[in-house]
């Protein structure tokens, strides 16, 4: 995330935030880049374990498919949902 981006939500890099779309929400650590555009959230996919399975963020990542949405807003073509470009609501994780 953008550093400004961090700044207003009251964290700093090593921090856990929360990420929430409609579909649903995941914990990551968030990370200062100022190559980010503001506003934005850059993360890699395919990490993470399983939903439920309790785990080091920092080692196993977060489970980005979470806040897909498997129900609406997929290509009509192929049937592949967007797992991109999804709006998410970022907030500080107390603790």
């Amino acid at each position: 995330m953008h550093p400004d981006d961090l700044v207003a939500l009251g964290v700093v890099g090593g921090d856990t935030v929360e990420l929430a779309s409609p579909r649903g929400a995941i914990r990551a650590i968030a990370k200062s880049a100022p190559d980010v555009r503001q506003g934005t959230v850059s993360m890699a996919h395919a990490w993470g374990g399983l939903p439920d399975a309790d785990g080091d963020l920092g080692v196993v990542g977060s489970t980005t498919s979470m806040l897909v949405d498997t129900e609406s807003g997929y290509d009509p073509f192929t049937g592949i949902p967007v797992m991109s470009a999804i709006p998410v609501q970022v907030r500080a994780v107390p603790g």
